[in-house]
């Protein structure tokens, strides 16, 4: 008597499927690594753009404060009176000082040179024939007259 033939049969072939797998897999890995690698030469692009823009604004930042400077320089009350006296202007014994009023008018006052306006003046108001839009020489008054009563306010 012959032996038994074995009794065989078909195994799915799961080979192909985990090869498939592991080539599907790698692939992906490899596509968020290059574009985790994309993100992040954007972010340092941008990153080193900003770092040039920081140093453009600390640049003008600097640039605007030596101008500050410059003009509060320039501005000075002492250097504007030097540069006049220069160009042959000379500073007055006493200053008439022209405040605006509420009512539309002004108000003269007269200050020893070094000293400020005073607080209230006494002095003519528009009513009584100080023009804000003419100066006193054309006005025919006298810019020391402070009272308005045709007297230069000297002692002699």
């Amino acid at each position: 008597s012959a032996p038994a033939a074995p009794s065989l049969r078909l195994v799915p072939r799961r080979r192909r499927r985990t090869r498939a797998v592991v080539t599907l897999t790698t692939i992906v890995v490899f596509v968020v690594l290059f574009a985790t690698a994309a993100v992040h030469t954007t972010i340092v692009s941008g990153q080193r753009d900003l770092d040039r823009i920081a140093a453009r604004i600390q640049t003008g930042e600097r640039r605007n404060q030596t101008l500050r400077l410059r003009v509060a320089e320039l501005e000075s009350p002492g250097r504007v009176v030097d540069a006049a006296t220069a160009d042959g202007m000379e500073v007055p014994d006493e200053v008439t000082w022209l405040t605006p009023q509420p009512d539309g008018g002004t108000e003269a006052s007269t200050a020893p040179r070094a000293g400020a306006p005073e607080a209230t003046g006494g002095g003519a108001t528009e009513d009584e024939g100080v023009d804000e839009d003419v100066t006193d020489e054309r006005a025919g008054s006298d810019p020391t007259d402070a009272d308005g009563d045709g007297a230069d306010g000297s002692a002699g």
